[in-house]
Protein backbone atom coordinates (compact mmCIF):
# COMPACT_ATOMS: atom_id res chain seq x y z
CA UNK A 1 0.00 0.00 0.00
CA UNK A 2 1.53 3.51 -0.96
CA UNK A 3 2.29 6.01 1.75
CA UNK A 4 -0.16 8.96 1.89
CA UNK A 5 2.22 11.17 0.62
CA UNK A 6 2.91 8.61 -2.34
CA UNK A 7 1.68 9.63 -5.56
CA UNK A 8 0.64 6.99 -7.70
CA UNK A 9 -0.73 7.10 -11.19
CA UNK A 10 -4.35 5.10 -11.28
CA UNK A 11 -4.64 5.94 -15.13
CA UNK A 12 -5.14 2.90 -17.32
CA UNK A 13 -2.33 1.76 -18.92
CA UNK A 14 -2.08 1.15 -22.75
CA UNK A 15 -2.01 -2.36 -22.54
CA UNK A 16 -5.02 -2.00 -20.40
CA UNK A 17 -6.60 0.18 -22.59
CA UNK A 18 -6.17 -1.95 -25.18
CA UNK A 19 -8.08 -4.58 -23.14
CA UNK A 20 -10.72 -2.76 -22.49
CA UNK A 21 -12.20 -2.65 -26.27
CA UNK A 22 -15.75 -4.03 -26.85
CA UNK A 23 -16.80 -7.39 -27.99
CA UNK A 24 -17.43 -5.71 -31.35
CA UNK A 25 -14.30 -3.96 -31.89
CA UNK A 26 -12.72 -7.59 -31.10
CA UNK A 27 -15.16 -9.54 -33.33
CA UNK A 28 -14.65 -6.87 -36.13
CA UNK A 29 -11.24 -6.43 -36.14
CA UNK A 30 -10.56 -10.39 -36.21
CA UNK A 31 -13.20 -10.77 -39.13
CA UNK A 32 -11.25 -7.64 -41.14
CA UNK A 33 -7.77 -9.28 -40.16
CA UNK A 34 -8.29 -13.01 -41.11
CA UNK A 35 -7.25 -13.87 -44.64
CA UNK A 36 -10.52 -16.06 -45.11
CA UNK A 37 -13.94 -16.08 -44.06
CA UNK A 38 -13.76 -17.52 -40.21
CA UNK A 39 -15.65 -20.36 -38.29
CA UNK A 40 -17.85 -19.59 -35.14
CA UNK A 41 -15.43 -22.07 -33.67
CA UNK A 42 -12.46 -19.64 -34.55
CA UNK A 43 -13.69 -16.83 -33.82
CA UNK A 44 -12.56 -17.30 -30.00
CA UNK A 45 -9.18 -17.45 -31.06
CA UNK A 46 -9.07 -14.75 -33.12
CA UNK A 47 -11.31 -11.86 -31.22
CA UNK A 48 -9.92 -12.56 -27.42
CA UNK A 49 -12.97 -13.85 -26.20
CA UNK A 50 -13.92 -17.01 -24.40
CA UNK A 51 -16.93 -17.39 -26.31
CA UNK A 52 -17.79 -14.75 -29.07
CA UNK A 53 -21.02 -13.65 -28.14
CA UNK A 54 -23.42 -15.54 -31.03
CA UNK A 55 -26.67 -12.90 -30.20
CA UNK A 56 -23.51 -10.27 -31.22
CA UNK A 57 -22.07 -11.59 -34.09
CA UNK A 58 -26.18 -12.21 -35.15
CA UNK A 59 -26.61 -8.28 -34.33
CA UNK A 60 -23.91 -7.76 -36.20
CA UNK A 61 -24.31 -9.66 -39.52
CA UNK A 62 -27.94 -7.99 -38.92
CA UNK A 63 -26.69 -4.70 -39.13
CA UNK A 64 -24.60 -5.43 -41.94
CA UNK A 65 -21.44 -5.05 -40.52
CA UNK A 66 -20.05 -8.35 -41.10
CA UNK A 67 -21.43 -11.32 -43.62
CA UNK A 68 -22.28 -14.90 -42.46
CA UNK A 69 -21.57 -17.12 -45.46
CA UNK A 70 -21.14 -21.15 -45.70
CA UNK A 71 -17.18 -20.66 -44.86
CA UNK A 72 -17.86 -18.66 -41.87
CA UNK A 73 -17.75 -14.52 -40.81
CA UNK A 74 -15.85 -12.49 -43.23
CA UNK A 75 -16.25 -7.93 -43.55
CA UNK A 76 -19.01 -6.08 -45.64
CA UNK A 77 -17.74 -4.61 -48.41
CA UNK A 78 -18.56 -1.62 -47.01
CA UNK A 79 -16.37 -2.25 -43.28
CA UNK A 80 -13.37 -3.06 -45.48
Amino acid sequence: MPSPSEIVDRRPQPEQATQQRSVDERITAAVAQAAHPQPFADQRALCGCAVPPFYRLAAMTAADRIVKSADGYHPTLTWL
